[in-house]
């Protein structure tokens, strides 16, 4: 079997949502944990802390977090 491009990616976009579709909330939960600890682990400081800022929209909860870790 050869797809085009086309084909290829409706598959892998049915596939995705047959993936997650299984799962339930604590599969899907574990699943985005290792993914971001996968993604962050090749971050440097300043690079997880932009993420951060660009992820979570309230500034102070960012500062919140950053001060905890910092202190703790």
């Amino acid at each position: 079997m050869k797809l085009t491009e086309t084909q290829l990616d409706k598959l892998k976009d049915k596939f995705i949502d047959r993936f997650i579709a299984d799962m339930d909330v604590n599969q899907l939960k574990q699943y985005v944990r290792d993914d971001m600890n996968t993604y962050l682990a090749r971050r440097n400081e300043e690079e997880v802390v932009n993420e951060m800022y660009g992820h979570l929209v309230d500034e102070n909860v960012v500062n919140k977090i950053i001060t905890e870790v910092s202190s703790g």
